[in-house]
């Protein structure tokens, strides 16, 4: 009689299991050693692991708390880039002044910050290279994308929403699709290189980057607007594109 099984007897679902238990200890090591870079503790990662098991993940996750100001800043600075108000002749977003009626950085504030000081929301856009001064009494857009760059928090907050979309996004990829149910695009290239290369792939990623986020946000924008008669609930949907180096 034919046996079918691995040399050592193990049959292929077991061999399965096994692999992907492997990479699930990876996972988890991947994420736990990015904390630890990140300054949290041998001992507060246990307290928390211990939290998750018995933990019913109930409520906003903190992550999306974290990024409610990020994103009300974007879709300001969205329309301060695009409203008919807020931009010259030649399309570009005009300088404002900071308090005063429409259009005013004030205007925006109360549009898209009820209730919030505008002074803090100038502070958090200059922070986050979305604004800057001009002169004492007016800003200037810099640009619609929120930078991160120095916030290890927010940054961290950044990290874990990329990855459980890219999670979601390989997970759905991963079912057995039929005509009615295609396969989300997700595409990578890579290669072993020097050190010194990386640099040089940075410049001539970059633009390509920033087009196609840019173009990206210009359709999404164009369809944040509730149309009305619109049902059921909205969710968040985009594309995401970065460089890296294996460390």
């Amino acid at each position: 009689m034919n046996r079918v099984g691995t040399r050592s007897g193990r049959s292929p679902k077991r061999s399965a299991e096994n692999l992907r238990l492997d990479l699930a200890r990876e996972m988890l090591g991947v994420c736990m050693d990015t904390l630890r870079r990140h300054g949290i503790t041998e001992r507060k990662l246990r307290k928390v692991a211990t939290e998750i098991r018995t933990s019913s993940n109930s409520g906003i996750p903190a992550s999306t708390r974290l990024f409610q100001d990020v994103s009300d800043l974007g879709k300001l600075a969205n329309e301060w880039a695009e409203s008919h108000l807020y931009v010259d002749g030649s399309g570009r977003p005009r300088v404002i002044p900071i308090v005063g009626p429409a259009p005013s950085f004030s205007a925006l504030v109360q549009a898209y910050f009820p209730g919030r000081q505008v002074s803090e929301i100038l502070r958090i856009g200059m922070e986050t290279r979305i604004v800057e001064r001009v002169g004492s009494r007016n800003v200037g857009h810099l640009g619609a994308c929120v930078l991160l760059t120095g916030n290890q928090t927010l940054l961290l907050a950044h990290a874990i929403r990329s990855i459980k979309w890219f999670l979601n996004t390989t997970y759905y990829n991963a079912r057995t699709l039929n005509e009615a149910g295609q396969a989300r695009p997700e595409r990578q290239a890579f290669a072993e290189l020097s050190e010194s290369d990386f640099d040089d792939l940075q410049d001539v990623m970059r633009e390509p980057i920033v087009n196609l986020t840019e173009m990206c946000n210009r359709w999404l924008m164009a369809r944040s607007v509730p149309k009305a008669g619109t049902v059921g609930k909205k969710i968040i949907m985009g594309v995401q594109a970065y460089i890296f180096k294996d460390i």
